[in-house]
């Protein structure tokens, strides 16, 4: 029985600025945007701690900036993203259409951007709980944060239904027995999933 709606933020809760912030970067400067990808998330967000409180935006972004040879005020950068991140509506109506009926939990790997977001939108008292990467110390894809959520929830596994636009987060998700799904299946197929499960 399906008792947590467990879900994402940058990408499915909200639209994801670093994710327009890179493509964006790419385009000015003429990078192939997979480059831009990796540096600035797999060796500067996630390589540096970034992304689980152990290294500052600062740190992360320059870094990047010089690895890729591009000149850029890591400031600017950080207003830029945080107003791309914007509220997906369409998803957030079908969430907030659950709550009473079943546990929502935020669970993202997120930086101050999310407490700089929820003083614009206050969108925090959708959710049952949030599991924070920073807040934690741990990130998706690592089972750890998983882990820390169900106990928090007191569930297990199979009672959780979780959405991430990460194929990476999905999959480790059903590893642990998670139904897990990427955001555009579960937005096409959302009522029916819920449906089937919870039968």
């Amino acid at each position: 029985m399906i008792k947590v709606l467990m879900l994402d933020f940058g990408g499915v809760y909200f639209r994801d600025g670093y994710h327009v912030f890179m493509t964006k970067l790419a385009e000015k400067y003429s990078i192939p945007r997979e480059v831009v990808v990796k540096v600035v998330l797999d060796d500067f967000v996630y390589g540096t701690g970034f992304v689980v409180g152990k290294a500052s935006e600062k740190e992360a972004l320059t870094g990047a900036f010089e690895k890729l040879g591009v000149s850029e005020d890591w400031r600017e950068c950080h207003k830029r993203i945080l107003n791309w991140y914007t509220p997906r509506e369409g998803l957030i109506r079908f969430v907030k259409s659950l709550r009473g009926r079943f546990k929502i939990c935020l669970l993202s790997d997120q930086t101050d951007y999310i407490m700089e977001l929820e003083e614009k939108y206050r969108f925090f008292k959708d959710f049952d709980l949030l599991v924070i990467s920073t807040q934690v110390g741990t990130a998706k894809p690592g089972v750890e944060i998983f882990n820390i959520a169900l106990k928090l929830l007191k569930v297990k596994p199979e009672e959780v239904v979780f959405v991430d636009d990460n194929p990476v987060n999905v999959s480790a998700a059903e590893k642990i027995g998670v139904h897990a799904f990427i955001v555009s299946d579960f937005e096409r197929n959302g009522f029916e999933v819920f449906k089937k499960l919870t039968r």
